[in-house]
């Protein structure tokens, strides 16, 4: 093809270079173009040069071109144009855009009405076979197992305590497999054991100054080190300890024995 055989080399590295642009969608090809999508909620986007660095979110509704990531099948390359006009493009994962994956999804939720009626769920990641899922408005705690090919294989009630556990929202489980649960009607923060059984690590009544760092209404409770770090919502429901809203907005620490 070259008479000069010194030129087939470099071409051929440029064949191979254009090729495995085209393959990432950086390169587009005509007729070839995917059709658009739209965001199903908010998503969060991540740098092509650097998978795991977010670079912010794309909105719920946002217009996207969606193409395969070769280098992660569980990865989408997302291209849209930003109010400029000005191309963007960014790494999504398929699960949070709602596409088929292999995996498991952490959690699921839909609007909630009353908080008895909420079918709002929070989960938390035992390992990829087992998934713990906790009902915000009856306060039972589900375990979620999975097959090798992602298809649930049980559902099981791992823990309830009625008249103890009201919420199960945000969890986050420490090394030993205890689970610290937010419960948002008790003013609680419930740990629920290995075995399934329910103890009250901390809970106090409606709060009349936030500033002393009590609990108001906790949604999200995350173990860092010895520390249990609390959001809280301070969204009265209903027959909920917290009763009214207030200022300032505050995070509780938990400090545990060491």
């Amino acid at each position: 093809m070259f008479p000069d055989p010194h030129l087939q080399r470099p071409v051929r590295r440029v064949l191979i270079i254009f090729t495995f642009l085209v393959a990432l969608g950086w390169i587009p090809t005509k007729g070839e173009e995917p059709a658009p999508f739209r965001c199903p909620r908010a998503t969060m986007a991540y740098d092509p040069a650097n998978p795991s660095q977010s670079i912010g979110s794309f909105h719920e509704g946002t217009e996207l071109r969606l193409a395969p990531w070769p280098a992660d099948p569980g990865l989408r390359l997302a291209v849209c144009r930003d109010d400029g006009g000005r191309e963007v493009r960014a790494l999504c994962r398929a699960t949070d855009l709602g596409l088929d994956s292999a995996l498991p999804r952490k959690t699921a939720s839909s609007s909630p009405g009353s908080p008895s009626e909420s079918t709002e769920a929070d989960g938390r990641v035992q390992s990829l076979e087992e998934v713990n899922v906790g009902l915000f408005g009856d306060g039972i705690m589900h375990k979620i197992t999975f097959e090798a090919d992602g298809k649930v294989k049980s559902n099981s009630v791992f823990a309830q305590a009625p008249g103890r556990l009201i919420n199960c929202d945000g969890m986050h489980r420490d090394s030993a497999d205890n689970l610290y649960v937010a419960d948002s009607a008790q003013n609680a923060i419930q740990v629920i054991h290995p075995d399934g059984t329910v103890a009250t690590l901390v809970e106090n009544g409606d709060v009349a100054d936030k500033r002393t760092g009590q609990l108001d209404q906790p949604c999200e409770a995350l173990v860092r080190g010895k520390d249990i770090i609390v959001s809280n919502m301070d969204w009265p429901f209903p027959k909920f300890k917290n009763t009214k809203y207030q200022l300032p907005a505050t995070i509780s620490v938990i400090r545990l024995a060491k």
